[in-house]
C-alpha cells in the first residue's frame, strides 16, 4: 500500500511519474484591435471569425454562458474553431449543461472541416470512451496521428502515449519516442515531459538524466506545470548541493509569484529538509497559501501534513474530505490509505475502497493523471484478493492497466504476474514480460528480475541472455536479490556474458545477505557441489530451497539454469 503524498513530497515509486494523460484545452485568442460591440455586429452580420473573438472576450471575463451563443453561431457560419470550442465547453459543462455526446459530434464537425486540434479532441473522447457507445482506441490513434502530420503538437504527444502503454496500437517506445521528439519540436509541453521521461528512466537504454533535465527545463518554459514540478523534482534528488539550490530558488520565485504550484513545491522541500533547513512551520504555511489559491493538490498535502504531523487530527481529515470531494484524486487516495491501514482513523476497508474508487474513476485530466494511478493501483487489489468487494480478477485487471498506464510500478508488475499466472485474463506470458519490463523501468526491481527470466528463457519474447543480463543487472544494482541470484546464474554458466565463476559467487553471497530461501538459492547450490562442502547441511538447506520455490534445489543436480521469479 502506498500513502500518496504530492509532487512536492517523496517520490511514490523512487522515480518520477512522467507520463501525463490527454489534455484538451480552450484557446484564448483575445484581439485587442475591434470594440466588443463591433464584433458582435459582424458575427450576426454573418462572420465566424468575428463569432469566434467576440466568444474570446466574453470567457476572458469569465461569461462562458455569453460565449457560447457566439460560438453556436460562429459554427453555424462555417467557423471550425467555434464548432471545436464550443465542443470543449460542452465537454466540461461550462455556460452549457455538460454533453459528451454534443461534444463529439462537434468535434468531429470541426475534425471533418480540416481543424487538426479538432481531430485531436475528437482522438481524445474516442480514446477515453467519452460521448461513443465504446472506446475506440485505434480510430483514436488514427486521428492523433493524422493531426500531428499536421503539426499539431499536442497529437504527437498523444500518439507517442499511445504506442507507449499500447492502445490501439503495439506497445513500442522506440515509435513512442518519436513522437514525443516531434511534439517538443513543435513546442508542445507535455511532449517535451513525456520525451524527459524516456531519458530519465532509461526506455531506449541508457538513461541521460542531463538531457531530461534539460528537457524537463523546456516543458516548464513553455509553461507546463508538471514539466516545472518535475524538473524541480530532478534538480531537487540529484544530490548535488547546487542542485537542491537551484531546485528552491526555482520553487520560491514561483511561489514569490503567487503561483499554488510553486507555493505547494515549495512547502514540500520546507517540509522534507531538501536544499533547505526542515521547517514544518513554514511547510504548513505554505500548503494552506497554496490551497488558499484554489489549488486541491495544496490542500490535500496540507491535511495529509496536519493529519500526520500534527495533533489537528480532525481538521486534516476534514481538509483531505473536501479535497476528495472538489475532484482531487490524491486527496481520495490518502484518504483510503489512512482507512485501509487504520491510521489516525478506525480500520475500515469498505470505506478505504470508496475512496479508492473516487480517486481511480477521477477525470481530472493530465495534471493529475499521476495521482489516478496510484488510487487504482491501490483500489485493483481489493478485487483481485476480494476484500471488502466480491472478488472479481478480471475488473482487477483492468483496473491495474488503467494505474499502469499512469506509470504506477507496482501495478505493473501486478499485472505482469496476472498475465504469467492467468488470473482475470488468459495467459499471455509476452504481455507478462512487456508488464515486468515496464515496471522495471518504473523503479520495482524485482520487476527486472521477471522480465530478464522472461528474455532467459524465451517466455513469450525471443531469447536473449544479453538482454537478460542487462535486465538483471539493472535490477541487482537497484536492490532486487532476485536479480542478483539470476545474475549470478549468468556468469556461472556463460550466458550471455563470459563465465566468471568469482563473479557469480560474489553475486549469489550479495543475493543471500538477507537469508531467504529464494534468495540463497543459487549460492547454496553451488556450495553444494563443491568438493570441500558440508554436503549434509546443505542438503537441509536445499530441501528449504526447494520447499520454497527453487526446482533445481528439488534435485540437488547442476541447472543449466536456476534463474527465480518473483511474485507479487
Amino acid at each position: 500500500m502506498r500513502f500518496m503524498k504530492t509532487r512536492a513530497g517523496e517520490p511514490l515509486t523512487g522515480i518520477l511519474a512522467y507520463d501525463v494523460r490527454f489534455i484538451l484545452g480552450i484557446s484564448l485568442f483575445l484581439s485587442g484591435c475591434s470594440t466588443m460591440s463591433g464584433l458582435k455586429a459582424r458575427c450576426w452580420m454573418g462572420g465566424g471569425a468575428a463569432c469566434n473573438q467576440t466568444a474570446s472576450r466574453y470567457l476572458a471575463r469569465a461569461h462562458p454562458d455569453s460565449a457560447a451563443i457566439y460560438l453556436r453561431r460562429g459554427c453555424d457560419k462555417g467557423s471550425s474553431e467555434s464548432c471545436r470550442r464550443l465542443g470543449a465547453l460542452y465537454m466540461d459543462g461550462l455556460g452549457v449543461t455538460r454533453d459528451d455526446a454534443a461534444a463529439v459530434k462537434l468535434y468531429r464537425r470541426s475534425c471533418d472541416a480540416g481543424n487538426s486540434a479538432a481531430c485531436n479532441d475528437l482522438g481524445y473522447m474516442l480514446v477515453e470512451g467519452r460521448g461513443v457507445d465504446s472506446p475506440n482506441p485505434v480510430l483514436a490513434e488514427q486521428l492523433f496521428e493524422k493531426a500531428c502530420a499536421d503539426n499539431t503538437g499536442r497529437a504527437c504527444a498523444n500518439a507517442g502515449y499511445n504506442f507507449r502503454v499500447g492502445r490501439g496500437v503495439p506497445m513500442n517506445w522506440s515509435r513512442a519516442t518519436d513522437y514525443y521528439q516531434r511534439a517538443c519540436s513543435l513546442g508542445d509541453g507535455i511532449g517535451c515531459n513525456h520525451l524527459a521521461g524516456v531519458y530519465e528512466q532509461g526506455l531506449l537504454g541508457e538513461k541521460k538524466l542531463d538531457q531530461a533535465k534539460d528537457l524537463y527545463e523546456r516543458s516548464c518554459s513553455l509553461g507546463y506545470d508538471i514539466g516545472c514540478q518535475n524538473w524541480l523534482q530532478t534538480l531537487r534528488d540529484s544530490g548535488a548541493p547546487e542542485d537542491r539550490q537551484e531546485a528552491f530558488g526555482l520553487a520560491s520565485n514561483l511561489c514569490d509569484q503567487d503561483d499554488p504550484v510553486g507555493c505547494l513545491l515549495l512547502g514540500g522541500l520546507y517540509d522534507h529538509g531538501q536544499g533547505v533547513a526542515t521547517d514544518e512551520a513554514k511547510a504548513r504555511a505554505l500548503y494552506q497559501k497554496s490551497c488558499d489559491a484554489g489549488l486541491q493538490r495544496g490542500c490535500s498535502s496540507l491535511g495529509s501534513f496536519l493529519t500526520h504531523k500534527t495533533d489537528e487530527t480532525s481538521l486534516g481529515l476534514s481538509i483531505l474530505e473536501k479535497a476528495c470531494e472538489q475532484g482531487d484524486p490524491a486527496g481520495c487516495n490518502n484518504l483510503g490509505v489512512l482507512y485501509s491501514e487504520g491510521n489516525h482513523t478506525p480500520k475500515d476497508a469498505a470505506r478505504a475502497v470508496s475512496y479508492f474508487q473516487k480517486g481511480c474513476d477521477n477525470r481530472c485530466g493530465s495534471d493529475c493523471s499521476e495521482f489516478v494511478g496510484v488510487a487504482c493501483g491501490n483500489l485493483a487489489p481489493y478485487y483481485r484478493d476480494g476484500v471488502a468487494v466480491p472478488k472479481d480478477e478480471a475488473k482487477a485487471v483492468a483496473i491495474g492497466q488503467k494505474a499502469c498506464e499512469n506509470d504506477f510500478a507496482a501495478a505493473c508488475f501486478d499485472l505482469g504476474y496476472m498475465y504469467y499466472e492467468g488470473r482475470g485474463v488468459s495467459k499471455d506470458f509476452a504481455r507478462a514480460a512487456d508488464y515486468y519490463e515496464r515496471a522495471c523501468r518504473l523503479g520495482t526491481p524485482d520487476g527486472c528480475a521477471n522480465a530478464g527470466l522472461s528474455y532467459e528463457l524465451g517466455e513469450g519474447v525471443p531469447k536473449d541472455a544479453v538482454r537478460a543480463f542487462h535486465l538483471y543487472k539493472d535490477g541487482c544494482n537497484a536492490g532486487s536479490l532476485l536479480s542478483c541470484n539470476n545474475l549470478g546464474d549468468l556468469y556461472e554458466h556463460g550466458l550471455g556474458v563470459p563465465q566468471d565463476l568469482s563473479q557469480a559467487r560474489a553475486l549469489y553471497e550479495k543475493a543471500c545477505e538477507h537469508p531467504g530461501p529464494l534468495n540463497c538459492c543459487g549460492l547454496h547450490l553451488m556450495q553444494y557441489h563443491e568438493k570441500n562442502s558440508s554436503r549434509a547441511h546443505l542438503k537441509a538447506l536445499l530441501k528449504e530451497d526447494c520447499n520454497a520455490g527453487c526446482s533445481d534445489a528439488c534435485s540437488a543436480v547442476p541447472p543449466a539454469a536456476h534463474s527465480l521469479k518473483a511474485a507479487p
